[in-house]
């Protein structure tokens, strides 16, 4: 049982079901009873099943504590894993709104991860999406304008004009040559 205090809302993690209570009370402030809920984890992720999620995309709600309240990878819904000491809680406490670019503690998979904190409780949300499927279109991009690049530079050290400021500055220091006595 791990408990998470927020705005007069407990929330617990036991036996993969989230239960969240909140104290009621009388109009005099005397306590009337408590409202309880259980949410199974992979409710808080249900919300993508219809979105665009890659195979390898991690969606995650985590505690501050370090345990991972929901989390799902591909089709794969899960809770409760320990992610205390690891790369994304130490970006998280560090930079608790931000991006990074780091490998992934449980499947080792190079990941683009966006964490946001969410505001009145002891949760953040990250996502994760393959760095290879985050940067592939600019690499592929980059790849276009640099494959050319030594063929080209090649024909133009190889021409008789070379670079065209090569051929300007080798006519100026001929022509200072010239003047020379």
């Amino acid at each position: 049982m791990r408990p998470l205090a927020g705005v007069g809302i407990v929330l617990l993690v036991l036996a993969g079901v989230i239960w969240l209570s909140r104290r009621l009370n009388h109009p005099d402030g005397s306590f009337a009873g408590v409202i309880a809920v259980t949410i199974l984890p992979e409710q808080f992720t249900a919300f993508y099943r219809d979105a665009r999620v890659g195979p390898h995309d991690v969606m995650s709600v985590i505690g501050l504590d370090g345990i991972a309240r929901a989390r799902r990878s591909g089709d794969v819904s899960s809770s409760g894993e320990d992610l205390r000491g690891r790369a994304l809680m130490r970006y998280q406490m560090r930079t608790p709104d931000s991006t990074h670019v780091g490998p992934s503690t449980l499947d080792g998979i190079m990941r683009v991860y966006s964490q946001r904190r969410i505001r009145g409780y002891d949760l953040f949300v990250a996502y994760g999406v393959p760095e290879a499927e985050a940067l592939g279109p600019s690499r592929s991009r980059a790849r276009s304008f640099w494959g050319p690049a030594p063929a080209v530079i090649s024909v133009m050290a190889s021409s008789p004009e070379g670079f065209p400021g090569r051929s300007r500055s080798a006519r100026r220091l001929r022509a200072g040559a010239r003047r020379r006595p």
